[in-house]
């Protein structure tokens, strides 16, 4: 099996966060990232793909960061599209670079993962590939949101979640 080299720079206290400590922490194994740029920088792509060109394994990022080569040894993560279909949290940076370079890593790499079928969907629509090129996770769940008091064995039909 090959080494697994996890960006674990995304490991932090929001949405992308908690989904890449839930994976890192079970997954004791993985080869981990801690240092360099952060993630979200523009100029990752350059940093990611430099040290992939000394590491050999296959790259899983657990966020929207992606190397520019090496994109057949790469497992990729697209929460949701929200930086292209939402006005105000996207840019024209953003846009550019989801184009060139989410996109062509979404048609190259090994297999892109998501959280839910509607972003599956949207995933695969955008970027013009196979549903079978996309695998749906979910989100990292921690055990501090399991209620260890309550058994549920049935999750069929309507239900409301809600929290304090």
């Amino acid at each position: 099996m090959a080494r697994i080299i996890f960006d674990a720079r995304w490991i932090g206290e929001h949405g992308i966060g908690r989904f890449a400590n839930e994976v890192s922490a079970r997954n004791k194994g993985f080869l981990k990232i801690k240092n360099g740029l952060k993630p979200t920088s523009p100029f990752d792509v350059f940093f990611i793909t430099l040290y992939l060109a000394f590491k050999r394994g296959v790259y899983f990022s657990p966020g929207y960061n992606c190397p520019l080569l090496f994109l057949n040894r790469s497992v990729i993560t697209i929460h949701d599209l929200n930086h292209i279909d939402i006005e105000h949290n996207s840019s024209f940076l953003k846009k550019i670079y989801y184009e060139l370079v989410m996109k062509r890593a979404c048609k190259k790499s090994l297999k892109v993962l998501t959280v839910s079928n509607f972003s599956k969907r949207r995933i695969c629509e955008w970027a013009g590939i196979s549903s079978s090129r996309v695998l749906v996770v979910g989100n990292g769940v921690s055990e501090e949101f399991l209620n260890k008091e309550t058994n549920v064995t049935n999750s069929d039909g309507e239900y409301i979640f809600s929290c304090k």
